[in-house]
């Protein structure tokens, strides 16, 4: 309900829908609006949102029109793009898009809002009847206002809202293209070809929750752009970037919707649509100053497997949503969470506020008090009591098991369905028992640099928590650590390619949420590349690589970090042997080859991209020291006994590591 008299039941209502079921940015602007408290926040929420809107509406139209069947058209607005751009300059374009000549595949859905003509008869109103007039008129207003809201006085505001109605004039500007705001935005990510299938993971920016859950989904073609923002158009998919790209925000700690604001002749600055968040990031400018010189591009097939495209199925989906919308989303459930959990976290996040539900509702939730189902969940999780975790998550969070001594089952275990931070501490004060890093504790999980040991429980730890599949209630996440390695296992197979995971890149995580708020208090990389550093610092040890396994069919993840040591003389070795000569990475994988080792494994022990790993592997073979076998390097079996001869490095546990210090 409104939370002061300026917004009427019907008005509040109005936007409480909009923030379920329009695109991210303009969904969060409807949201903010639902939570404002004070008529000044009203009207600043409100002419933001007709500036969200209009951004939005832009980079939709100049994306449209670079799809147009006339390629020699162009709009004027073009030529003169430069420099910061305003609120009247994004509403220019999208005037000019909608009105131009040229077809283009949003144009009819802009018609609607931005008609070429007055109908017969029709006169001029003090009402705005479309987009076209409603954002006029509050462009108009804020610029009587000035840029600077924040000095618009209670009583000015309160008049403002009764007198010009600027709620009422953005809920015609919505309505009026509620078509092309029913068109779904979305990103794809790790499409891969599977038995003949062609797999991604989709993001639906629909709605205002930041943290979107992947959801696999099996397309007919691929996209061309792998994590770039796309609108779907019928069967068509349209690609927004470079107008519109998603982008790792630090101030957020999580990706965000950047659109371009300042146009300079070789950049291009970009600001996140929301406004609110003012950050800008430096791009690459030239594709959009192809655009912006008249350059047309196809628009790509958006067709399921099952027949459906990403248009009709978002629209069935919609329609269910508002349906059941009780259902899909509650309230923040404070008195399911650990006040004690709460305290912690909220004292590692920059605050001015006393109240620590204050400052995670701030800054984890940017403000909103309604979450989705799996927000909740995930929040439960983080936070939660005991029994809360439990009711969810109906198994142990967590398993762990130190298993040193031979004649016992295990020297130590411990079994929790404490939260995720609790068993994050359970965990850390766990590894550094058990394999030596003295002084660790869950504050200083902060430090990003430290021992090898520290580091790989570091990124082992984050990677099993973030990654974690919570609903399959088969297992609890395990860690088991021995003399020679430890073994982190959890439900939940990986969602990128095993490529990726040797590599490095953009990682989605499986619970955005939690990401975020371990991101946040440092406890993790923005840009996914924890698994990636972990590789490296085996590396400075010579250690045999981590060992990870992604089970499809399990739905499991292993990651299996090996302390013994790589022997790094075999290079001279075999050269006296058998007058071979041997690149360092080429002996690593010759040493590897004893047991077999993929292309992948052999590029995490070396360094090398995985192709160049596989072109290091074919050498060996070539010089008939290794053959393939069921898709690993296995050295060949007369050269086993003479390996035997070679100076060897005894195996060893985690040697001392300097104390992490609580920061």
């Amino acid at each position: 309900m409104p939370l002061h008299p300026s917004m009427t039941d019907d008005t509040y209502r109005f936007f409480e829908r909009g923030s379920w079921i329009y695109p991210q940015p303009v969904a969060m602007s409807c949201g903010r609006i639902t939570r404002t408290r004070s008529p000044e926040s009203l009207l600043d929420a409100v002419l933001k949102g007709g500036e969200i809107l209009t951004r939005y509406l832009a980079a939709v139209s100049l994306a449209s029109f670079s799809a147009r069947t006339d390629p020699s058209a162009s709009l004027l607005i073009s030529s003169e793009l430069s420099g910061p751009l305003s609120f009247g300059t994004f509403l220019t374009i999208v005037q000019q898009s909608a009105k131009h000549d040229s077809v283009h595949p949003a144009k009819p859905y802009l018609l609607a809002g931005f008609p070429q003509k007055k109908k017969a008869g029709q006169t001029q109103s003090a009402i705005p009847a479309n987009t076209d007039e409603a954002l006029v008129a509050l462009l108009q207003l804020r610029n009587s206002l000035g840029h600077d809201l924040a000095s618009v006085t209670r009583a000015r505001a309160i008049s403002v809202l009764a007198n010009e109605l600027p709620q009422d004039v953005l809920m015609t500007a919505l309505s009026s293209v509620e078509s092309l705001l029913h068109l779904p935005l979305f990103v794809v990510e790790q499409q891969q070809h599977t038995r003949g299938r062609l797999f991604g993971q989709r993001l639906l920016l629909m709605g205002e929750a930041s943290d979107p859950s992947p959801e696999n989904i099996e397309l007919v073609t691929p996209l061309h752009w792998d994590g770039e923002p796309y609108v779907a158009v019928g069967n068509d998919a349209l690609l927004l970037s470079p107008m519109l790209v998603w982008r790792i925000s630090p101030a957020t700690a999580n990706y965000r919707l950047f659109i371009f604001d300042t146009v300079h002749e070789r950049s291009v600055k970009y600001k996140a649509v929301e406004v609110s968040v003012y950050e800008a990031d430096d791009s690459e400018s030239g594709d959009l100053h192809t655009i912006l010189s008249g350059a047309t591009r196809p628009l790509e097939i958006a067709s399921l497997a099952n027949g459906s495209s990403l248009c009709a199925e978002w629209n069935e989906r919609r329609k269910g949503l508002e349906q059941a919308k009780q259902q899909l989303e509650g309230r923040i459930p404070w008195e399911m969470l650990s006040e004690e959990t709460l305290i912690w976290y909220a004292s590692k996040l920059p605050h001015l506020q006393e109240d620590p539900r204050a400052v995670i509702q701030s800054q984890l939730l940017d403000g909103r008090d309604h979450l989705s189902k799996s927000e909740v969940n995930q929040l439960v999780l983080l936070f939660g009591k005991n029994e809360a975790v439990l009711r969810l998550l109906g198994r142990e969070l967590l398993d762990l098991r130190a298993v040193k001594t031979p004649e016992v089952r295990w020297d130590e275990r411990i079994e929790s369905h404490a939260n995720l931070i609790e068993c994050l501490r359970l965990s850390v004060e766990f590894f550094g028992r058990h394999i030596g890093i003295g002084g660790t504790t869950l504050e200083g999980l902060k430090a990003t640099s430290g021992s090898a040991d520290y580091l790989a429980m570091r990124e082992a730890l984050v990677n099993l928590f973030i990654h974690q599949d919570y609903c399959d209630q088969s297992a609890a996440a395990q860690i088991e650590i021995a003399a020679e390695k430890a073994v982190c296992f959890n439900p939940g197979k990986s969602l990128v390619k095993q490529r990726a995971l040797i590599e490095g890149g953009k990682s989605q995580a499986r619970n955005p949420l939690v990401a975020r708020a371990l991101r946040l208090i440092g406890f993790a990389e923005l840009a996914g590349s924890g698994l990636r550093q972990l590789q490296n610092v085996w590396r400075t040890q010579r250690r045999r690589p981590p060992q990870m396994e992604s089970n499809q069919s399990a739905n499991t993840f292993t990651l299996t970090l090996d302390w013994r040591v790589i022997p790094d003389n075999y290079n001279s070795f075999w050269h006296e042997r058998l007058g071979v000569k041997l690149s360092q990475p080429g002996a690593t994988i010759l040493n590897l080859s004893v047991d077999g080792v993929t292309a992948e494994e052999a590029a995490s022990a070396t360094g090398l991209p995985v192709d160049s790993a596989q072109e290091a592997i074919n050498e060996l073979i070539r010089q008939t020291l290794a053959e393939e076998k069921n898709g690993k390097c296995v050295i060949k079996e007369h050269l086993r006994g003479l390996i035997q001869q070679a100076p060897t490095t005894d195996a060893t546990t985690p040697s001392s590591a300097p104390e992490v210090q609580n920061l």
